[in-house]
């Protein structure tokens, strides 16, 4: 057997969760669950923007063309920064836990940026983090751990119903009626999951 053959065939016979990235070699030493866990963890990213996109439209009442061509390349910060002054300006009551789902959003995007951008590290105890700023030496290390993901991955479903109870409360409103029949249900549902507290809180394994 080749010494190619010899090492995928090790490699092949390690445990799912503990593989590693081919290169192995501290600091650069990542278990696959990371990786499964920063997908799913990506993915529900992108529905909680498309989300953020879809109440900022209803809040600014923006023709949707007119939209697309000032939104639809516009970053998750500016996205927050817009729907934030829009609802200040109109004096929009906090209802559906907004603003505590727009800062939660606002905290996990620094998060994501800086594991995308940059990538993760392990240290000497296998502690996954990633580097704000990407300076070496870091100014600040962010845990990146499989457990961080998920805990970020749960906010961000919350997130998604806290903006979906609120076009659905607007659509309401713009009747002059109640909440409409069938919406009732689904607008119970979301605020129920939007009242939970936050898995993910920004202290959590993190370092200066």
């Amino acid at each position: 057997m080749s010494e190619e053959e010899r090492h995928v065939t090790e490699y092949d016979d390690v445990n799912e969760d503990e593989r590693e990235i081919p290169f192995d070699e501290y600091p650069y030493r990542v278990p696959a669950r990371y990786f499964d866990a920063l997908g799913r963890f990506s993915h529900t990213f992108a529905e909680a923007e498309t989300a953020l996109r879809d109440l900022l439209q209803s809040e600014s009442d923006i023709d949707t063309k007119v939209f697309r061509v000032v939104y639809d390349n516009a970053p998750v910060g500016k996205l927050i920064n817009n729907l934030e002054d829009i609802r200040k300006a109109r004096a929009i009551s906090d209802t559906c836990n907004i603003s505590a789902a727009i800062s939660q959003l606002s905290v996990i995007s620094q998060v994501r940026n800086a594991i995308l951008h940059n990538g993760v590290r392990s240290d000497e105890n296998a502690r996954l983090y990633a580097l704000r700023g990407g300076k070496l030496p870091p100014t600040r290390e962010i845990n990146a751990s499989p457990e961080i993901l998920t805990a970020m991955q749960e906010d961000l479903i919350a997130i998604q119903h806290c903006f979906c109870a609120r076009i659905i409360e607007k659509q309401a409103l713009g009747t002059q009626n109640d909440i409409p029949e069938v919406f009732s249900a689904i607008f119970d549902s979301v605020q129920k999951c939007a009242s939970s507290p936050w898995q993910y809180k920004p202290s959590q394994g993190n370092r200066m």
